[in-house]
């Protein structure tokens, strides 16, 4: 004899309409919503000899707490551009966050890594066009409020790039050296030259 009474199909139903309320909410959210805003997103960056590590927080400051859930982001690049717009999604509210960057040197467009990295946040790892230390992140020399430096990379990189400032160095000055049997005759003959020309005054 079946035990299955009318409380029981009731239960049923209520946890089909909530899954399908569910379902119908992801779908909304991730095709039909309209983002109540366009914010600029907080970023943090450092750089090894090679590449620029960028962690991107959904976020108007990179101390405050990020949007949990980012349902998708796109973005496109250039030599010396990049640019990323992210969808999140918290508390019932769809944010759009865009990050357009214009750097200081080239990049390598076609060897860009973005993935989530955590809870809010998206990483990026772009490839410099040749190995260099560079100035600073972006073309203009003003800070964007948003922007703060990635200081747990930079301390892993900086024994990289100073190793690579020292051997900058050495093979200038190697290029740059005089043998010294080269440098006695040239002035020898700076000499020579200089006495001729006092002949004629």
């Amino acid at each position: 004899m079946s035990t299955f009474s009318i409380s029981d199909e009731i239960i049923f139903a209520v946890n089909l309409v909530n899954s399908t309320i569910q379902t119908i909410k992801s779908l909304l959210q991730s095709k039909l919503l309209i983002p109540e805003k366009l914010e600029p997103p907080s970023f943090r960056w450092a750089q090894s000899m090679k590449y620029i590590f960028i962690e991107i927080k959904t976020s108007a400051t990179f101390n405050s707490p990020g949007f949990a859930d980012i349902l998708s982001f796109e973005y496109h690049s250039g030599k010396e551009l990049f640019n990323i717009t992210i969808d999140a999604y918290q508390d019932e509210k769809l944010i759009r966050y865009n990050l357009k960057l214009e750097f200081y040197k080239r990049i390598v467009p076609e060897w860009i890594i973005v993935s989530n990295s955590s809870a809010g946040k998206i990483f990026v790892n772009i490839t410099k066009s040749y190995p260099s230390n560079w100035k600073r992140l972006l073309k203009s020399e003003d800070k964007p409020n948003n922007m703060v430096i990635w200081w747990e990379l930079k301390a892993k990189y900086e024994e990289e790039i100073r190793m690579a400032a020292i051997h900058k160095k050495r093979q200038k000055e190697t290029e740059n050296y005089v043998p010294k049997s080269r440098r006695n005759k040239t002035e020898e003959e700076e000499e020579k030259r200089e006495k001729i020309e006092g002949i004629f005054q």
